[in-house]
C-alpha cells in the first residue's frame, strides 16, 4: 500500500512538472473552493481536477502493470476464448491502460481532462481504469489509497508550485521496468505559492 501511494505521488510530481497547465488548473480550483484552510476528504467532490490528475496518473504510469494471478474454478468460454479449469489468468493492466482503441491515439500522454465531464465539474469513472484491479478480488485498500493520494496531492498543490530542477533537467520520463513500475530518479523544486495566486 505504502509503495503504491509513494510511487503514485512520484509519478504525479513528474507528470505535473511536465504539464504545468494541469497543475495550474488544479491549483485554481483549490484556491476558489478551499482557499487557505486545511484540505479535507469532504473537499474531494469539490475538486474534480485534482482527482482527474491522479486518475490520469494511474492510467499513464500503470504502477502495477499486471494483476494478481487467479485460477479458473471451472471451464469457461470468455469472448470466444476457452479457459480451462485450473488455468492461471493474469490481468494485463498496462495493456488496458495503454490501448489506443480504448483511450485514443494520445494514450501515452498525461491528460487529466479525459477523466472529466465536458463542463469539467465532475469526475468520470472510466471502466478501463483498473489500477486496483476489478471485481471481488480488487485491492481492499483502494479507498484508503485514493484518500491518501488525494490529501497529499491536493495539499501539495495548495501550498507549492512544482517545478523542474534547473540544475538537473528531466530528459526521460519513461518508467523503470519491473514487477512494479516506478519513475527514474529525478530532482524537482517546490516553490511556496503566494497567497494571491
Amino acid at each position: 500500500m505504502f509503495y503504491f501511494s509513494s510511487s503514485t505521488l512520484s509519478f504525479a510530481t513528474l507528470y505535473l512538472i511536465h504539464n504545468s497547465e494541469a497543475q495550474r488548473n488544479a491549483q485554481q480550483k483549490i484556491d476558489r473552493v478551499v482557499g487557505c484552510r486545511k484540505i479535507s476528504l469532504s473537499d474531494r467532490v469539490l475538486l474534480p481536477y485534482t482527482e482527474a490528475d491522479y486518475s490520469g496518473n494511474f492510467a499513464t504510469s500503470s504502477i502495477t502493470p499486471l494483476g494478481v494471478p487467479h485460477q479458473m474454478l471451472a471451464d469457461t468460454v470468455f469472448q470466444g476464448y476457452f479457459l480451462p479449469k485450473g488455468a492461471t489468468v493474469v490481468t494485463n493492466a498496462y495493456g488496458i491502460h495503454h490501448d489506443p482503441k480504448i483511450w485514443g491515439n494520445d494514450v501515452n500522454e498525461f491528460r487529466p481532462e479525459r477523466f472529466l465531464s465536458d463542463d469539467k465539474k465532475r469526475v468520470i469513472r472510466h471502466y478501463a481504469l483498473i489500477p486496483f484491479s476489478v471485481g471481488r478480488r480488487s485491492c481492499i485498500g483502494e479507498g484508503f489509497a485514493r484518500d491518501v493520494i488525494f490529501l497529499f496531492l491536493a495539499s501539495i498543490l495548495q501550498k507549492f508550485n512544482i517545478k523542474p530542477d534547473p540544475d538537473c533537467p528531466i530528459v526521460d520520463i519513461k518508467p523503470m521496468s519491473g514487477v512494479a513500475l516506478e519513475p527514474k530518479p529525478f530532482n524537482f523544486v517546490l516553490n511556496l505559492r503566494e497567497k494571491n495566486q
